[in-house]
């Protein structure tokens, strides 16, 4: 009876091993295909807004990202629960910044719908009479899955020597920044009384209550 219960015991564990791996492996086969579908989408809605520089607006990059996605082919067809949508986070023709979230459902071993969601920026490729720093302003990863929003607040290219642009923190709590580049924390009024340098290019600016 032991060696009943003990095999039966044995059993369970293997089947819940092999289910927890094929489950893994599952979701990192549509994580993998959600990125590629969310590059290939980007450098095609770029590749429009470059074929008519100046006319670019939000609506447009919109509605590209939507065109890249549907016309897109997929090896997960066959899959009933399979798709993709996208969300624009930021688009910024003057700044030069696009940022779309994407959200892909698919079915997983059990028979459930599983989600996953990828977060692109892409810096518009142009030609520049003066030099710009780029730089943005995140909430914490743990943060924006909490309110389910975006990582990304806002990006900025802004030309040296200029005063830094800075969104309002007051609607998610945040009362300053600790930059990428020195770990030192600003106020939002100590960044917009600085002017913009190459010291802080790049640099990414995480919100802190």
């Amino acid at each position: 009876m032991k060696q009943v219960i003990y095999g039966s015991v044995c059993g369970v564990i293997v089947f819940f091993s092999i289910l927890l791996f094929l489950t893994i492996a599952n979701r990192g086969i549509y994580e993998a295909d959600l990125e590629n579908a969310a590059d290939s989408a980007m450098k095609e809605a770029m590749a429009k807004a470059e074929e008519t520089p100046g006319q670019v607006s939000s609506l447009g990059m919109a509605t590209a990202l939507k065109k890249a996605l549907s016309d897109r082919e997929s090896p997960h067809q066959d899959d009933p629960n399979y798709g993709i949508t996208v969300s624009l986070a930021a688009c910024d023709p003057v700044k030069g910044i696009l940022s779309a979230r994407f959200e892909g459902t698919f079915t997983t071993p059990l028979g459930k719908t599983g989600h996953t969601s990828f977060e692109k920026t892409c810096v518009f490729e142009r030609e520049a009479t003066e030099r710009l720093i780029l730089y943005t302003f995140e909430l914490p990863k743990g943060a924006a899955d909490d309110q389910d929003i975006p990582a990304l607040i806002a990006g900025y290219r802004t030309a040296a020597g200029e005063p830094f642009s800075v969104p309002s923190g007051s609607a998610y709590g945040i009362n300053g920044w600790v930059a990428s580049v020195d770990h030192r924390r600003y106020s939002t009024e100590t960044l917009k009384s600085m002017l913009v340098s190459d010291y802080f290019d790049g640099c990414v600016f995480m919100a802190v209550a």
